[in-house]
């Protein structure tokens, strides 16, 4: 009550601070990777974006696979993270990790190894959820990114573009509660002058929730400021700053029961969904530093300079309870735990210097970017696990007393440098209003260096991301597109001892781009084949081997329109074939009463976890001239595996949300429904042992004041 009370003094304060102005599309700065307007004009379907070429470039010109998830279709659905809003994207799954962080699936490889996220533009080493309170849109470039942004995005790129300072007076407030006692609330808040060219916008959040879950509450604080100054009409600076401070409550789920006679996990326990069977001093505590300094100049006309220097840093600390299978035992049937402690601190900090050129080569027009990234990661960190703890009883998990701590043993250590220097180019090709072509290159040169007693593992790596993609116009707002291109990651931090090569996958793709009716109705179709090679295997040993081949290749589909005013509709499928093709683990298996046995298993032809070959997602919203507002939508999800083993495949799953709104004068009111059918389904666990069930149907309220 307190803290309610507490935000409605802010309210109060923050309302007689502010004056009131209309918002008007006045005037627009690009820089590359961001817009700074006088205010936000946010159209419903997407038309631009920056993440694939640096540069705001048409959807339709673009020769490769990009989505956008705009700020209007994040409110509408009532998108809290970032898991959230990639729903609305064509071949992605999204799930969880543990509760306690997002993770999702991009033509059929996680994110954790295969993707990349960025702020703004740079890069984000964190494991977290990405609150969306900040955030103006959602950006996904799918297929190998690294020919702009270095190591990891094999199978895609994720930009959060933050919401940034206008040149307008304005407030917008906004609390909700709902199911599960969850309550959140938000400020965004701006302030600009043109005359003096200063404008300045801070984002807050507070949110605090018991989850739908027994003993898995959260709790977030964050806040975000931020600065653009104009120095003149050629040079402008933009200062970032965000500390997030967030609390929640690991979750493995609930356990896999093995059968009486081969031990094999092939049932999902039949409990009460929302039963926990953690221990109590389960925690995940997540302190972020993210700041942020970005200079534009304009040298001439067709010459910009821009230089963003980034530093985050992540304090992860948790200590959470895994859960390896039920098993019968004549006392009855038991839930074999296991449980790890992770401390991690980790600072990056970066640089991009790059200038951006416009000429022509006789009729050719060319957009080039050229520049370099240098950045240095430095993580301390060490893991500890208890590979066994008390069991409890599947049908009464009661935790006896014990001291969880005194059985954890050191298991990993880590004291890690990393430091990439990495030229990059691209250049936008004009030949004529029919052909386009994007030609770009990053050459990567990182030093990885570990001094943590006996844990050395140096090593130097160097690679080269191309990529080239052309777009040929077949009839005016009809293109054809076809790309190429690779993309590596080096091993990880906490690899031990193993000189092994960096991962990489090649892509190529083909598709069509249609854009009709002045952009009310796009249509985007895309064939791609992504091939993943010298993928390293985690093993029950500890260490990783690199025996692993993947190849996935699919068609997507994403329809986004506006067929009557203010009737807003968006379509995206996908059918993703995605298989191992050469997957030889070392794995470690329960034989009952705690006792387990190692083994080879070959995984050659299984498809991976989280992969479903059939995803639908559609949404459609409906503003009526008296300001009511329907909307709602259904997601398909196909059968899935839990893991690469492929023992346990999850059912297919259908849901439906909704959404009824009603604006009046400076305020809007919003009821969003979630899972109305109150279909009950699974998401990611831990590991081929446990899932964790989705929450049940649930009603969200919400109010809005601008002023």
């Amino acid at each position: 009550m307190k803290k309610v009370l507490l935000f409605c003094i802010a309210i109060f304060i923050t309302t007689l601070t502010f004056n009131n102005s209309n918002a008007q599309d006045v005037k627009q700065v690009n820089l590359k990777d961001s817009v700074i307007v006088t205010a936000e004009k946010n159209l419903p379907v997407p038309q631009v974006s920056s993440i694939a070429t640096k540069l705001f470039i048409p959807l339709k010109d673009i020769p490769l696979s990009v989505s956008v998830v705009n700020n209007s279709l994040i409110n509408n659905q009532n998108n809290l993270v970032l898991g959230d809003a990639l729903r609305n994207i064509a071949g992605v799954n999204t799930q969880t990790g543990n509760g306690v962080h997002d993770y999702f699936i991009i033509r059929g490889m996680n994110s954790l190894e295969n993707s990349l996220i960025l702020t703004d533009g740079t890069l984000e080493p964190e494991v977290t959820y990405y609150n969306l309170y900040n955030v103006e849109r959602v950006e996904v470039l799918k297929g190998p990114g690294a020919f702009l942004y270095g190591s990891n995005p094999l199978s895609g790129t994720v930009n959060l573009v933050r919401k940034q300072p206008q040149f307008r007076n304005f407030v917008n407030l906004q609390s909700s509660y709902g199911a599960f006692n969850s309550v959140r609330n938000s400020i965004d808040a701006g302030y600009g002058s043109t005359e003096t060219g200063l404008a300045a916008r801070i984002n807050l959040l507070w949110e605090d929730a018991d989850n739908y879950r027994d003993d898995k509450e959260n709790e977030i604080l964050a806040i975000n400021p931020s600065v653009t100054y104009f120095a003149g009409k050629d040079l402008t600076f933009n200062l970032n700053f965000e500390y997030i401070n967030s609390k929640y409550k690991p979750d493995a789920g609930i356990p896999l029961v093995a059968d009486n006679t081969t031990f094999q996990l092939n049932k999902i326990a039949d409990v009460d969904r929302k039963t926990s069977f953690q221990t109590p001093i389960d925690y995940s505590d997540q302190k972020i530093i993210r700041a942020k300094l970005y200079t534009d100049y304009k040298i001439s006309e067709n010459v910009t300079f821009s230089n963003k220097m980034y530093y985050s840093q992540l304090d992860w600390k948790s200590t959470g309870t895994l859960l390896n299978g039920a098993y019968p035992t004549q006392a009855g049937t038991i839930v074999v735990r296991s449980m790890s402690k992770l401390d991690d601190v980790r600072d990056l900090f970066g640089m991009q210097n790059e200038f951006s050129f416009k000429f022509n080569t006789g009729k050719i027009t060319h957009k080039v970017i050229a520049g370099f990234e240098w950045s240095v990661l430095k993580e301390e960190y060490s893991y500890d696990v208890a590979t066994v703890i008390p069991p409890v009883s599947l049908t009464n998990p009661v935790n006896q007393p014990a001291d969880y701590n005194a059985l954890m043993s050191p298991y990993l250590a880590g004291d890690v440098t990393n430091t990439v220097f990495a030229p990059y180019i691209i250049d936008h090709i004009k030949f004529s209003d029919k052909l386009q072509m994007i030609i770009g290159m990053r050459y990567d040169i990182i030093n990885f260096e570990n001094k943590a007693k006996n844990y050395l593992a140096d090593r130097e790596y160097d690679n080269l991301s191309p990529l080239a993609g052309i777009t040929y116009s077949i009839v005016k707002n009809v293109s054809l597109y076809a790309n190429i291109g690779q993309a590596y990651a080096p091993p990880s931090s906490q690899v031990i001892g193993d000189d092994r090569e960096a991962e990489r996958s090649t892509q190529y793709e083909f598709g069509v781009k249609q854009k009709f009716f002045d952009g009310r109705l796009n249509v985007d179709v895309a064939y791609y084949h992504l091939e993943k090679d010298d993928i390293s295997i985690p093993s029950a040993d500890g260490l990783s081997r690199q025996q692993g081949d993947m190849l996935s290749k699919g068609v997507e589909v994403e329809i986004r329109m506006e067929p009557l005013e203010n009737l807003f509709t968006f379509i995206s499928y996908a059918y993703s074939d995605a298989k191992m093709t050469k997957f030889n683990e070392l794995i470690r298996s329960q034989v009952g009463n705690g006792q387990s046995v190692s083994f080879i298993a070959n995984r050659d032809g299984n498809r991976p976890a989280f992969a479903p070959e059939h995803l639908l997602n559609i949404w459609c919203t409906k503003e009526f001239s008296n300001g009511i507002g329907i909307g709602g939508g259904v997601r398909y999800i196909d059968n899935q595996y839990i893991h690469i083993n492929n023992a346990f495949e999850l059912d297919t799953a259908f849901l439906v949300d909704a959404i009824v709104y009603y604006k009046w004068n400076k305020f809007k009111f919003t009821v969003n429904f979630k899972n109305i059918t109150d279909k009950e389904y699974e998401m990611r666990g831990f590991g081929a042992s446990s899932v964790i069930p989705a929450a049940p149907r649930s009603v969200y309220g919400k109010i809005n004041l601008s002023l």
